[in-house]
């Protein structure tokens, strides 16, 4: 169960990276509608400058132009020259800085304020995303590292811990008091 967490951590990692470079040569833009009649929600996820973007909104009335076609659309953008990410206008604190944002917003520059959709909208940066998911295989690496150096100290005839040389005393390590484990099988 462990290897099968770290395969998929690892596996997840290499995703977030690969994500994240693409993210600065081409914009992504992953979108779906779920909703009949005047009602409609439009979902998305958005990937573009380091950041990936989650965005929520309801459609009213004329809007519902916006969500025709049904099921994920796909639509991707060559990014010609350095971009920023424009998912929503967010203030500069210090976790936006970070590129962390979350919040709603409503565009009210185009609608009336009575039929303006608010839109909820969570931003991750890849960086973050990728950290995250390399905790689990960087911790079983550093095990493994360990666990390796233990198995060669003792195979050379030194202290597992500390590594000093116990040719002259085999049962106790005279540098850190360690008691040698038995060999014998």
């Amino acid at each position: 169960m462990k290897r099968t967490l770290v395969a998929l951590s690892t596996l997840l990692f290499l995703a977030a990276c690969t994500m994240w470079v693409r993210s600065h040569l081409v914009a992504d833009y992953w979108r779906w509608a779920d909703g009949t009649g005047s009602s409609v929600r439009l979902s998305g996820v958005h990937s573009m400058a380091g950041e990936v973007g989650l965005i929520d909104r309801a459609l009213h009335g004329s809007d519902i132009f916006e969500a025709m076609s049904t099921g994920v659309v796909h639509t991707t953008e060559e990014v010609e020259g350095p971009m920023s990410a424009g998912f929503v206008h967010r203030p500069q604190s210090f976790w936006n800085r970070l590129g962390f944002a979350s919040g709603q917003s409503v565009p009210s520059f185009i609608y009336d304020n009575e039929k303006a959709p608010v839109i909820t909208y969570l931003v991750l940066p890849y960086w973050f995303i990728a950290v995250l998911t390399a905790v689990l295989p960087g911790f079983s690496f550093i095990g493994f590292v360990r666990r390796r150096r233990t198995v060669r100290r003792l195979r050379s005839n030194r202290c597992p811990t500390c590594g000093y040389d116990l040719r002259a005393s085999p049962d106790r390590c005279p540098e850190c008091g360690t008691t040698r484990p038995s060999t014998s099988a």
